[in-house]
């Protein structure tokens, strides 16, 4: 477990980090990386203790997904917004702005003006989303492999039979397979 927590951080974090570096003023980046990426890390904290099962690594991975897929949300972002707006403020650092137009290629027609946006909240929404999805669809990566789902069951059959619980379910799950 603590060679897949570490990747699922590791991948996390370069992702949300290189596409924020990119399209984000720094001060957006940080915002989110301090409010989204505490929920991989989180993940990966509990991923790494010793005593974790797979079946309640698996849960933890979906409570995680549920609440990344929660902060998808107008509401969420706007809250979000607010806060990168308030640390600009505090911080004494520019707000961020909208990238300046640039002239569209001679091979589009010219009656085409392209996406214009009227604030920077409008332009960076869709790299927001877009993050979100990123860090969703690395963890769901990581626990839909091949096998996994196996490895759960039988993890899930050997401790209800060790506490002496009802195991035909899990059981008839691996005779199955």
């Amino acid at each position: 477990m603590l060679l897949q927590s570490f990747k699922i951080f590791l991948v996390v974090k370069i992702i949300v980090i290189t596409f924020f570096r990119f399209l984000c003023p720094s001060s957006i980046a940080l915002i989110f990386i301090i409010n989204f990426l505490q929920h991989s890390d989180n993940l990966n904290k509990a991923l790494e203790s010793p005593n974790i099962i797979a079946a309640e690594g698996q849960r933890l991975a979906c409570m995680t997904i549920a609440t990344l897929t929660k902060c998808k949300s107008d509401e969420v972002y706007d809250l979000f917004w607010k806060k990168v707006e308030h640390s600009c403020q505090s911080l004494d650092i520019e707000e961020p702005t909208l990238p300046r137009r640039r002239k569209l290629p001679k091979n589009i027609e010219e009656d085409s003006e392209g996406i214009v946006f009227r604030n920077p909240k409008d332009y960076y929404l869709k790299s927001y989303f877009e993050a979100i999805d990123y860090i969703i669809s690395s963890i769901q990566e990581k626990f839909d492999q091949p096998g996994y789902r196996m490895h759960t069951i039988i993890g899930s059959l050997i401790i209800a039979i060790v506490k002496g619980e009802n195991a035909e379910e899990f059981f008839a799950a691996v005779t199955e397979f």
